[in-house]
């Protein structure tokens, strides 16, 4: 019997399921992460492979039982990075040989499938970065954000951290006092001076994104100073849900939430929630029907007919 597999390359962990023809699960892994973007192009195929192959040696399956593969990832929306990686795990896993179907294509088009069966929606995605993805009536398909911590990412991980960091240097710096919030992110990060601060966000690669998940454990344990930054990021989420409603032309839209800030119950979610609530009454938030690498293999039983 032909396996079906999706997967879910993120930039913190990859998530893989092997489903057969009938829809059975047959096996879920949980990987390093895959997102060639930030881990580079042959550290991600590398990773896929692995745990491909380990997959499907716990189960005692051979890749020639493998009909396709779809790979969701952030990037893989633009064709050409899309095609590179296709080729390269092609490559890898020689597919050819073994007459597997690969399609590669973005993580956010793959949750979007998974969150509404295929049917019109949208979801809006915060984790390291941030997008909106949507699919109206006729099937078409339209997003907002997804520009990237340089010039974009308005609501993510990367754009919350940034900003408790900031608020960190100014209180360092003598720019402003301390508070709660530097208080507790200086001895959870162990930086206590200018340089310390400088050197591990410019010489050790600090992963400014993680930070987010801190200030929303302050803030959930009531710190004023963390709900400030989140109270600003949340109305750049908002803009971001009002912006795809223009552009889809409808007056009622299903959301899913997606993505490690949003997707589990936090203060981040709820105060989001309740904004969508009271300012956009025509936005209903709703659970997701299948998990993103669930999404994944629904695409691809379109593609290849299956």
């Amino acid at each position: 019997m032909a396996m079906l597999i999706g997967i879910d390359g993120g930039a913190t962990s990859t998530d893989l399921i092997i489903i057969d023809e009938h829809l059975n699960i047959l096996h879920k892994a949980n990987g390093l992460p895959s997102n060639y973007l930030v881990h580079g192009l042959e550290n991600s195929v590398n990773q896929l492979a692995e745990l491909l192959t380990g997959s499907c040696k716990e189960i005692s399956r051979e890749l020639e039982e493998i009909r396709f593969i779809v790979l969701g990832t952030a990037g893989a929306g633009r064709e050409n990075d899309a095609e590179k990686l296709r080729e390269a795990l092609s490559e890898k896993i020689d597919s050819e040989k073994h007459d597997i179907g690969i399609h590669v294509c973005s993580d956010a088009e793959i949750a979007l499938e998974g969150s509404f069966n295929g049917k019109p929606g949208a979801i809006l995605i915060a984790g390291t970065g941030s997008i909106i993805y949507g699919r109206d009536e006729s099937g078409t398909m339209h997003r907002v954000g997804g520009f990237g911590r340089l010039i974009g990412d308005e609501g993510s991980g990367y754009s919350i951290g940034r900003k408790a960091l900031s608020m960190l240097s100014e209180t360092l710096d003598g720019r402003s006092k301390h508070n709660s919030l530097t208080e507790k992110l200086s001895a959870k990060l162990g930086i206590i001076s200018i340089d310390s601060l400088i050197t591990k966000v410019y010489h050790y690669s600090l992963d400014i994104a993680s930070v987010a998940k801190y200030v929303i454990q302050l803030a959930d344990g009531g710190d004023i100073y963390a709900r400030e930054i989140l109270d600003e990021e949340s109305d750049e989420l908002l803009k971001h849900i009002a912006a795809l409603q223009r552009k889809m032309h409808v007056n009622k839209m299903n959301l899913c939430l997606i993505g490690s800030l949003i997707e589990n119950k936090n203060f981040y979610r709820e105060l989001l929630i309740d904004k969508i609530n009271k300012l956009l009454k025509d936005v209903m938030v709703v659970n997701p029907v299948h998990p993103p690498e669930i999404g994944a293999v629904l695409i691809g039983k379109k593609i290849f007919n299956c």
